[in-house]
């Protein structure tokens, strides 16, 4: 996928369009292009401050074990 212009990599922002609420570029470690990754449901709040929440999406999502920068788990994981 060619992306026009030079976007900022590994900054998570609002997504303009489209059906996720977030995007990051991210530059692949295996190829070396970058690459567009989108995650978290549109229209949904992010209650963190709530701790047993935190510790249950933690939990769920598996976040100590998300490690590849090009997943929607790892920047799930990494907002929270």
């Amino acid at each position: 996928m060619f992306i026009a212009g030079t976007p900022k990599l590994n900054r998570p922002q609002y997504a303009r369009t489209g059906a996720k609420k977030f995007v990051v570029y991210v530059r692949d470690p295996e190829s070396g292009r970058v690459k567009k990754v989108r995650f978290g449901e549109r229209g949904t709040r992010i209650k963190r401050k709530d701790p047993e929440r935190r510790r249950s999406f933690r939990a769920r999502h598996k976040c100590n074990e998300a490690r590849d920068v090009t997943s929607a788990r790892y920047w799930s994981c990494k907002m929270w």
